[in-house]
């Protein structure tokens, strides 16, 4: 075999190498519908599209929070509606009753009822529990889902109870609201001493400012979240608990007021916090409503931004497939015209140059 020879068998070698490579790539890209197995295998965009990924990654993060916040501010929407329209009967009842409330006893008694099936409403609804803790507190819950020392929040006997206790009979319309607003802490600026007996709130542990944020964007976080502790609420509770006290306890010197004169003060009072308490309350359903425009929002924004880095991902990272089953059968048919060549060189002897 002549040197020529030689290097033309190496050449060829070389090529049906290199061709071999190649087709791998395009079964790769055929099969996998991407261009390379790895970044370094997209040289330039590489790093492109470790950037764009990184990106998805981020974004995706994002509304993933934002989901969180979502079905949590949607549940607490609803709870709101719930403690609404259970206090707003209340209300609805002081109207009805208001013109027979001191000439007739079946009238109050009616009434009586109506406003405990309204505390024990918002007592059930402070007590939901959504994904494993209170909506309205920050307590997380056993298996059970209640805390190791009792509900988030009280139940309605056991809030009449306490009171019975706090404050003696008979007692004046004054001696029963201050100590109402004791129990429920209307106007307290600090945290409730929630693991002593005598709160309505008895959370284990409990932030005074509580809330849950979400991290929705770079340079953007909502804080959200409805305390039972929140001063809507409490006047709610306040409120209906003096108008409780005022129907059921009357003309009763024995565990109610020293006059009815108080009772009817009691009534009418209740009724004042009752309103403030649904003012504040209709505020909390309107922050919350805007806290999910904003999540709603921002979602829109992420979610374009997706639909855009996954187009451009796909640009770096995806192949072509008609591209690439063109060019596969191109390389194959290259591939066995130089098998042939390669064959015919090794098929060569010193008898072909005599």
């Amino acid at each position: 075999m002549r040197v020529a020879t030689i290097g033309q068998n190496q050449f060829q070698t070389a090529l049906v190498s290199d061709l071999n490579t190649k087709l791998q790539q395009l079964e790769f890209q055929i099969t996998s519908g991407l261009k390379s197995q790895s970044y370094s295998g997209l040289s330039a965009d590489g790093r492109r599209l470790l950037d764009f990924e990184t990106s998805t990654a981020k974004f995706t993060n994002y509304i993933e929070s934002i989901d969180q916040a979502e079905r949590r501010l949607d549940v607490t929407q609803n709870a709101l509606a719930q403690i609404e329209e259970a206090t707003a009967e209340a209300r609805a009842e002081y109207f009805a009753i208001q013109p027979y409330y001191e000439i007739d006893s079946t009238v109050r008694a009616t009434a009586t009822v109506k406003f405990e099936s309204a505390l024990s409403e918002v007592s059930r609804v402070l007590n939901t529990v959504f994904e494993g803790r209170f909506l309205f507190g920050n307590e997380t819950t056993d298996t059970s889902g209640t805390v190791t020392n009792g509900p988030l929040v009280v139940d309605f006997d056991d809030m009449i109870t306490t009171i019975d206790g706090l404050v003696a009979a008979p007692f004046t319309q004054a001696a029963l609201e201050g100590q109402i607003s004791t129990y429920v802490a209307v106007n307290a600026t600090t945290d409730v001493a929630t693991t002593t007996a005598g709160q309505f709130y008895r959370a284990t542990t409990y932030d005074n400012t509580f809330n849950t944020s979400a991290r929705i964007d770079d340079n953007q976080t909502v804080t959200y979240g409805v305390d039972a502790n929140d001063q809507a609420i409490k006047r709610i509770l306040k409120g209906v608990l003096m108008m409780h006290y005022a129907t059921d306890r009357y003309n009763d010197a024995t565990t109610g007021f020293t006059t009815t004169a108080e009772a009817t003060n009691t009534f009418n009072d209740g009724f004042q916090t009752l309103e403030a308490g649904l003012e504040d309350l209709r505020v909390l359903v309107g922050q919350t409503g805007v806290k999910q425009q904003t999540l709603s929002q921002v979602r829109i924004e992420h979610e374009t931004t997706l639909a855009l880095l996954e187009r451009q991902t796909a640009e770096v990272r995806d192949a072509d497939a008609f591209e690439a089953t063109t060019e596969f059968q191109r390389i194959q048919t290259q591939l066995q015209a130089s098998y042939q060549v390669t064959a015919q060189i090794n098929q060569l002897t010193l008898a072909n140059f005599i």
